[in-house]
């Protein structure tokens, strides 16, 4: 078993690598929001106010934890999908079903717990600058220019516990497959019920959560109607609708993100074989597709709560020091999908080019994949730009056709090119290291 794993880890360095990277970052982001919150509550409590500043330590708190534990299980759900094959080898040689799921969840776990234990150190040089942009924008404000960011041992623990907790959670559904018979892990396709029962209650989780997201949003709404406009408790209520509509639609991406890239691929007028090949390539691959498309659409949303803002005359960079942490674990857990993905896609372009593709052909389909990814993930943005919208309005008592008039625009269309562009770059990287041939490439895979 032992000899398994060591060479697992050897064939598969780049993929751990990369999911090494988002469960550092995003243990850097938790501990470094945790070191934040730490020192806020010591400076209310030195200044006998124990109870200032808890419904922004809850949003900041909400808000990383949102956005680590969305990018890093699709993140590793993903890594676990490419490596069935992998455990259908385990189980023909003769390891059982339960010890394939502990190796699974073990290494998981393992992970977790040390990119959660490492992230206090990368936490530490990421709060300051997070507070010192949040400086420069409340100037007048002595309480945020008196925080420092407070490192303690117990951040540690919650770190590793949380990024283990988030990890171990993108791994269920590949130790649940560890009963599948070995034909079916070997051929990489797994039935979508392989447990029956545990997969239906699966489907009722998400379900749910997405049912309380929604009640959510309705009722923090609610909240910030009742409440006086411009308030203090208005805007915490606006900016926490913003974050329950974030959560709708990351609990709705499975079902959603597959539909639209099948519209988007069949509304192309005179679609030719380019087109119906990429929209293939996303139908077939609705848990690569999922995955891509999920951390950008969580950054896009992030950048549409962060510059909702200016309709209660907050400034953009006051709300960027709370959110720009989970800004960031979005954007890099989406580069490392891209990444990780760039040798199942070289693996379908040398198929491709077998069958009598030519590399033009090849570089257009995955052109063309990349832009319904992007094009998905800007409507996901979009989305959580309108809720935030109509938040934003009950809580400045504006209309809110003037509230969606005055929305970011601007830096929306800044963040959708980035991620039109990190696509893009992608896509040359994974071309460029086409350079084999399609034999070697296959051989190679196999």
């Amino acid at each position: 078993m032992i000899r398994l794993l060591v060479m697992d880890l050897r064939r598969h360095a780049g993929t751990w690598v990369w999911t090494a990277v988002v469960a550092l970052v995003a243990g850097a982001g938790v501990c470094a929001q945790l070191q934040i919150v730490e020192g806020m509550a010591r400076l209310a409590r030195a200044f006998k106010q124990p109870d200032a500043g808890h419904a922004v330590a809850w949003v900041l708190i909400t808000a990383i934890g949102i956005a680590a534990a969305s990018v890093l299980s699709s993140t590793v759900s993903l890594v676990m999908a490419m490596r069935r094959r992998e455990h259908g080898l385990w189980k023909a040689l003769g390891m059982r079903p339960s010890a394939v799921r502990r190796v699974v969840l073990g290494q998981l776990g393992l992970l977790g717990v040390a990119a959660g234990a490492a992230g206090l150190p990368g936490g530490m040089l990421l709060a300051p600058s997070v507070l010192q942009v949040w400086r420069w924008d409340q100037h007048e404000n002595l309480f945020l220019r008196a925080v420092e960011p407070q490192a303690v041992p117990a951040q540690v623990g919650a770190g590793a516990l949380a990024v283990a907790l988030f990890t171990i959670l993108g791994g269920l559904r590949a130790a649940r497959e560890a009963a599948a018979p070995e034909s079916a892990l070997l051929a990489g396709r797994v039935p979508d019920a392989p447990g029956g029962v545990r997969w239906r209650a699966a489907l009722v989780l998400r379900v749910l959560c997405a049912l309380g997201s929604g009640i959510g949003y309705a009722a923090l709404l609610a909240m910030s109607h009742n409440a006086t406009p411009r308030s203090p408790q208005s805007v915490l209520s606006a900016l926490g609708c913003g974050l329950a509509c974030l959560c709708l639609v990351i609990a709705s991406t499975p079902w959603v993100v597959p539909a639209l890239e099948r519209l988007l691929a069949a509304a192309v007028p005179g679609s030719g074989f380019r087109v119906f090949i990429a929209g293939r390539t996303c139908a077939q691959e609705s848990a690569r597709s999922t995955a891509t498309v999920m951390p950008f659409a969580v950054a896009i949303g992030v950048v549409a709560i962060i510059y909702g803002g200016q309709a209660v005359e907050l400034t953009s960079r006051g709300f960027l020091s709370l959110l720009c942490l989970p800004f960031l674990v979005a954007w890099i857990g989406g580069v490392a999908v891209i990444a990780m993905g760039a040798g199942r896609r070289r693996r379908d372009a040398a198929l491709l080019e077998a069958a009598g593709a030519r590399r033009g052909d090849l570089v257009a389909i995955e052109i063309i994949e990349g832009l319904v990814h992007a094009l998905v993930a800007i409507a996901l943005g979009a989305v959580v730009s309108l809720g935030t919208s109509l938040a934003m309005s009950t809580a400045s008592g504006k209309p809110f056709l003037e509230v969606v008039g005055d929305s970011p625009w601007k830096q929306l269309a800044i963040i959708s090119a980035a991620t039109l562009g990190t696509i893009a770059v992608a896509v040359v990287g994974s071309s460029r290291g086409r350079g084999a041939g399609p034999g070697l490439v296959l051989r190679a895979q196999d």
